[in-house]
């Protein structure tokens, strides 16, 4: 894996970790639409960031890499809607899904 790609792959783990732990700590002000829409974004950026670079990586093999990326974005999806509730939990699960 090249430092460019290790980079790339850091900083997208830091944004969405950082957006997480904003969420979570002000969940009591983000509304039910806005979480919502949060956990949709990260959910569908996260799986669709890594089902390219999988793609990239494996060289043609797109079974593994949707496989992963649709794990990867469901993931992801989960973890930033569990802070505002369950529709937001269905929506980042439904996105990371459609963006694997």
């Amino acid at each position: 894996m090249s430092i460019s790609l290790f980079f790339i792959l850091l900083l997208c783990a830091t944004q969405v970790i950082t957006t997480i732990i904003y969420v979570a700590y002000y969940r009591n002000w983000v509304t039910k639409m806005n979480g919502m829409l949060i956990s949709m974004s990260l959910g569908m950026s996260a799986g669709i960031l890594m089902g390219t670079i999988l793609g990239v990586i494996y060289h043609g093999d797109l079974f593994k890499s949707t496989i992963y990326a649709i794990l990867i974005g469901l993931v992801v999806g989960f973890l930033a809607g569990l802070p505002i509730g369950l529709p937001a939990v269905i929506d980042g699960i439904l996105s990371g899904l459609m963006g694997g």
